[in-house]
């Protein structure tokens, strides 16, 4: 009865109940039947609730002491797990890291990495303070506390290992408390490496910007060089070249004229010398720019063409030139280095060439909305180039054969100075060649296109359609350029190789009625040169003679009186601007003469300007009697003036066209003078081209002149044909 009444106050079974819960069921509860019995309570269920309540008090007492014991317990090893996981961390952590109390300063906790790094073992650290491995202090902040310094929290500081060594580390750093203690916890980073690399990146960099400091005034100090050294060259070279070239239009006997000629050749070899090492030298330094103009493409191939045109001619050789006629006019880009590069091809093939003829061809590549890609070829019909050494010719000082420098001469640079000259046109340059049989170089340039048409475009061809013309010309590549010219112009046009074709070809023109307006001839061929031909021309029976063209590769003195003499009506230089040809046609069939007035000879002098009044400024006397010759020559009248005071004299009393202006004069040089005369055109509102002529040809000048209030630019050694064109442009 007492046990099932036990068992239903129970609400969990017996065995689930731990062993001191079971301990006070089977203990208390008879103790408590016990004391019941003894004071003689009768049994009822009103009586014994109290005595249940007290022993249910006792088993929730029991079981809530062992709640709290178990949780208790729990939070124990949750603890005990936390610190091991901490330990492994700690110890795990590649960078080395401590613990340390900070009234001592000794050391509480050290990681393997520490101990390893710092050469330490665990048991050592414990019994060394953390001012034996700090080697940094810092001052103290107020209220700290401490007299010692404190060191470095967070930041860079000087550590000290087992072994003496110094090394630099960055410290972080954060206060914590460990068992009971105010601690500090440190995690260390070894920066000795890269505060080394950072050192002596730090000392490359200030050696550099001193090395760069020094190549830079030495640069400076090389081109101030080069400027007097072209400068000093450039003004005697000036009377050679010049004096040399007007003294082999004289008479001359046959050893006289052979002297002077090697004079002249040396001089232009000296000075192509001295041009091509201040480029090869501006290029070495990076400072080889372009100088973009509007320029017309057909002079500038004709004007580059005709510097070589007399030395091909000495060796019989035919330089023709042929720009197809969908290449636009005018374009934009530096005109002087597309010469440059043409004049270097061209020199080459001269130089390389024994017989035949060079052809210089300008196709259009492509065309985009402003800019045009030209494609360039010179061809010759010399030596030619081996394939296993052609890619070498394109480098510094090189050439195909070692042999060829004692042959031919040169310095090997022409090449190598073009190369990147036409890389900064935006295109390539390569050789085809086979040895023996001529070379033809190619390269491209980007340039361009110009709306507004450059001084003496191709004049428009009016009334020209059908025109009937004969072309006699022994080289077969020159005939067929003045042809295809021709026939772009839509006329008919009739070839002949020899002066016995070229007759034959007449008559029949005659005989079927329809002669010939025109009968272009070359001056010089195999059976007889120009002038003869033009002289059994006359003798046929015609009811009306063609009018005759003579094309010459070089001009001499007495030329223009045969030709009038021989009834000629025009006499052009080769190779002939297409400009010049078209307005040569134009002339002598277009203006008839009036009667009893003869038609005047037609050259391409008298297709440019009128004469010019022109005012030349310079000191040098040589190079005054020089510039007054080639002046003069072509009809031009000249004053000169000594200096630049003189120069803005004279232009106060006269009325100059030109004026020709040296820039290193004594008194007053070319920019004071310049300067001076366009102050006084403020007033009266007139303006006159003002020209320099100067020495100084590098980089540079050429602005300064310009934005000095100059019109144009020339360099000395003065060059004729650079001379005439700037004075007629």
């Amino acid at each position: 009865m007492q046990a099932k009444s036990l068992h239903r106050l129970i609400p969990f079974p017996i065995s689930g109940l731990p062993l001191f819960t079971l301990f006070a069921y089977i203990v208390l509860c008879p103790a408590l039947l016990q004391a019941r019995s003894r004071l003689s309570l009768p049994y009822s269920q009103g009586n014994e609730l109290p005595l249940w309540l007290a022993l249910i008090g006792l088993v929730l007492v029991a079981a809530t002491l062992y709640g709290q014991r178990r949780r208790l317990n729990q939070t124990q090893q949750r603890l005990a797990d936390a610190e091991h996981r901490y330990h492994e961390l700690f110890n795990s952590n590649p960078l080395p890291a401590w613990m340390y109390d900070l009234d001592t300063h000794r050391f509480l906790a050290v990681n393997s990495a520490a101990a390893r790094h710092y050469g330490y073992s665990r048991e050592e650290f414990s019994r060394l303070t953390f001012d034996e491995i700090s080697q940094s202090e810092i001052m103290c902040v107020e209220g700290c506390g401490r007299e010692k310094g404190c060191h470095v929290e967070n930041g860079s500081a000087r550590h000290r290992k087992k072994n003496g060594d110094e090394i630099l580390v960055r410290i972080s750093s954060q206060n914590t408390t460990f068992a009971g203690r105010k601690a500090r916890l440190v995690s260390i980073l070894d920066v000795t490496e890269r505060a080394r690399r950072e050192q002596h990146f730090k000392d490359t960099i200030a050696e550099l910007t001193a090395a760069k400091e020094l190549a830079e005034s030495a640069n400076a100090a090389k081109s101030a060089f080069l400027a007097n050294i072209s400068h000093e060259i450039r003004t005697p070279m000036t009377a050679i070249i010049g004096m040399t070239a007007l003294t082999l239009e004289t008479d001359l006997t046959p050893d006289q004229r052979e002297c002077v000629d090697l004079v002249r050749v040396s001089a232009d070899g000296l000075l192509t010398l001295m041009n091509d090492l201040l480029d090869f030298a501006k290029i070495e330094s990076g400072k080889l720019e372009l100088d973009p103009i509007a320029f017309n493409i057909e002079d500038a191939i004709s004007d580059a063409v005709k510097v070589l045109a007399i030395a091909a001619q000495r060796k019989g050789l035919e330089v023709a030139c042929q720009i197809q006629k969908d290449v636009p006019d005018t374009l934009w880009g530096d005109v002087g280095r597309l010469r440059q590069v043409i004049t270097n091809l061209l020199g080459n093939a001269v130089k390389f060439t024994q017989r035949g003829d060079i052809v210089v061809r300008v196709t259009l590549e492509s065309c985009a909305e402003n800019q045009a890609c030209l494609h360039f070829s010179v061809s010759d019909t010399g030596i030619g180039i081996a394939p296993q050494v052609q890619a070498q010719i394109f480098k510094s000082f090189t050439q195909a054969d070692p042999s060829i420098s004692r042959l031919y001469g040169g310095t090997g640079l022409g090449l190598t100075i073009a190369k990147p000259i036409v890389e900064m046109f935006g295109g390539a340059i390569w050789v085809e060649s086979e040895p023996g049989r001529g070379s033809t170089f190619h390269f491209t340039a980007k340039l361009g296109i110009v709306d507004t048409p450059a001084p003496k475009a191709l004049p428009k061809p009016i009334g020209i359609r059908g025109l009937s013309v004969l072309v006699v010309d022994d080289n077969a590549a020159a005939r067929g350029i003045v042809r295809d010219t021709l026939a772009d112009w839509e006329m008919n046009v009739i070839t002949a190789e020899n002066a016995d074709q070229a007759i034959e070809a007449y008559r029949h023109s005659h005989a079927a009625g329809k002669p010939y307006e025109v009968i272009i001839v070359d001056t010089a061929m195999s059976d007889g040169d120009g002038f003869r031909f033009a002289d059994r021309i006359r003798q046929l029976p015609a009811p009306s003679p063609a009018n005759i063209v003579l094309l010459t590769a070089a001009g001499q003195r007495g030329d223009a009186a045969r030709c009038r003499e021989a009834g000629i009506s025009g006499y052009l230089s080769k190779p002939v601007r297409r400009s010049d040809l078209l307005a040569c046609i134009l002339t002598v069939t277009g203006k008839q003469p009036q009667a009893g007035v003869p038609l005047p000879l037609v050259t391409r002098h008298s297709l440019r300007e009128s004469p010019l009044r022109i005012l030349l400024a310079e000191d040098s006397p040589v190079n005054q009697r020089l510039a007054v010759r080639l002046l003069e020559r072509e009809g031009h009248s000249v004053v000169v003036a000594n200096n630049g005071f003189e120069a803005v004299r004279v232009l106060d009393s006269e009325a100059f066209d030109v004026v020709l202006m040296d820039v290193q004069m004594p008194v007053m040089n070319g920019f004071e003078a310049t300067a001076a005369i366009r102050e006084k055109e403020k007033q009266c509102g007139k303006h006159v081209r003002i020209i320099a002529l100067t020495a100084h040809a590098l980089k540079g000048w050429r602005e300064q002149c310009l934005s000095a209030g100059m019109d144009g630019y020339l360099t000395k050694p003065i060059r004729p044909e650079e001379l005439y064109h700037s004075l007629a442009a």
